[in-house]
């Protein structure tokens, strides 16, 4: 799930994937010279130098944050949180496999706290680490994974659909926005959901 500080509250996009049985996505190379891995406590500064400047409400580097943010949140724990590190161990990237919350759906998990360091943007790092934290909410048992984003996130958005996920259309001005993106990414059409997460007419390009 991302968060972010809008001044102007906009209901963020949720998009929604069911696991097959037995799945493991592997759509994602690592690119060479990378690797990921689980954090560490002590990795909380590079944890947030990740997320600075991605409207996520991490605007400090320190491993206090790092606590506030993620490891207060019992949702969330160290093992869940995944890096992908350059060939000298920078953090370059994020992705989290967060515990279903109750505001969200009791029975999904989570794709949270999405980022990558401006230094390292443009270089496909965010696929793969997003896929590892969607095949660790397999591993949990659970059969759904649900996120939340937002309008810009273009990159990550076509990320999100090349992994399976679906938007989950609430209403008409919900619908128009993903009309929008779908132009935006040259996507023609795509299935649907509604909240109770039965299949609805999929959204398409006019």
């Amino acid at each position: 799930m991302e968060q972010t500080n809008r001044t102007e509250e906009k209901e963020q996009l949720k998009m929604l994937k069911f696991f097959k049985e037995n799945e493991e996505s592997r759509l994602y190379q690592i690119p060479e010279g990378y690797y990921i891995r689980t954090a560490k406590l002590e990795d909380g500064p590079a944890w947030c130098k990740c997320c600075l400047n991605g409207c996520l409400g991490v605007e400090e580097c320190s491993v206090d944050l790092f606590k506030e943010r993620m490891l207060d949140d019992p949702s969330v724990s160290l093992d869940n949180i995944f890096l992908i590190c350059d060939s000298e161990g920078k953090i370059a990237g994020t992705a989290t496999a967060r515990l279903p919350i109750a505001k969200h759906y009791p029975d999904a998990g989570i794709l949270h706290m999405v980022a990558v360091a401006d230094e390292y943007k443009g270089k496909g790092l965010a696929g793969p680490v997003c896929e590892a934290a969607v095949n660790r909410v397999k591993s949990m048992g659970y059969d759904k994974c649900f996120l939340t984003t937002d309008d810009h996130r273009i990159p990550a958005i076509k990320i999100y659909i090349k992994l399976g996920f679906l938007p989950i259309i609430n209403s008409d001005e919900m619908r128009a926005r993903w009309e929008n993106i779908l132009k935006q990414i040259n996507i023609n059409s795509i299935d649907a959901l509604d909240e109770n997460l039965s299949p609805i007419a999929p959204v398409e390009t006019k």
